[in-house]
């Protein structure tokens, strides 16, 4: 059983991480309380688009988003890697599981305070534990998990450390895009559950890998 599961351990991890990982962002918003820093832009994005473009849906402005990122990531690591090409495969199939997870979830915010509160704080639990299992996988990874593992290998930067970094900066866009959109400031899009996210998702991330790695072990 030992054999088998590290065997296929990269496709399980894989196809669990990104399947929790698109569950806890549609957590996340059903809140109300603000989506992660790392998807916020993308979901600023398309909270302005989609009124224009009904087919502009979270997971459409998240394939988007990180295809852009793919880009940035190749010209800061000086090289189109063959991985990157997967990548888009990834991102693609990611936008698809959200938009689903929308549909079963609903986009209505829940008026109880506790369901917001309970929506919220699962969605920064499964998803620092989904990255935890992308993070140690081979297969291809969603550009954001990428870029983090590729430019802090290539930078030679700590890979925890450059999440924190990469975290505040992807808030520091998705303010400034909302500032720049709809010329105001909303907590539903960028919000306290945004705030903590930022703060916490690093340390957890890195929590959840030291159990995964012993269990592994």
């Amino acid at each position: 059983m030992d054999r088998d599961f590290r065997k296929y351990k990269d496709g399980i991890f894989w196809a669990v991480g990104l399947t929790l990982t698109a569950m806890a962002v549609s957590l996340a918003a059903k809140s109300g309380f603000g989506v992660s820093m790392v998807v916020a832009p993308a979901y600023v994005l398309h909270l302005k688009l989609v009124s224009y473009l009904p087919w502009f849906s979270f997971g459409v402005s998240e394939f988007i988003v990180q295809v852009l990122l793919i880009a940035a990531m190749a010209f800061i690591v000086k090289g189109f890697r063959m991985k990157y090409l997967l990548t888009f495969g990834t991102a693609f199939i990611y936008g698809v599981i959200l938009d689903l997870w929308r549909k079963l979830f609903g986009t209505d915010i829940p008026e109880e305070l506790l369901y917001r509160i309970l929506f919220a704080a699962g969605g920064i639990i499964i998803c620092s534990f989904a990255i935890s299992l992308m993070f140690r996988t081979t297969w291809p990874q969603e550009s954001y998990d990428m870029f983090v593992k590729d430019v802090s290998e290539h930078l030679g930067i700590d890979t925890d450390k450059f999440k924190w970094a990469y975290d505040i900066s992807s808030l520091l866009i998705a303010v400034a895009l909302m500032l720049i959109l709809f010329h105001k400031f909303s907590f539903e899009m960028i919000g306290i559950g945004t705030v903590v996210t930022t703060f916490v998702n690093a340390p957890l991330i890195a929590f959840f890998g030291r159990i995964v790695d012993k269990a592994i072990e």
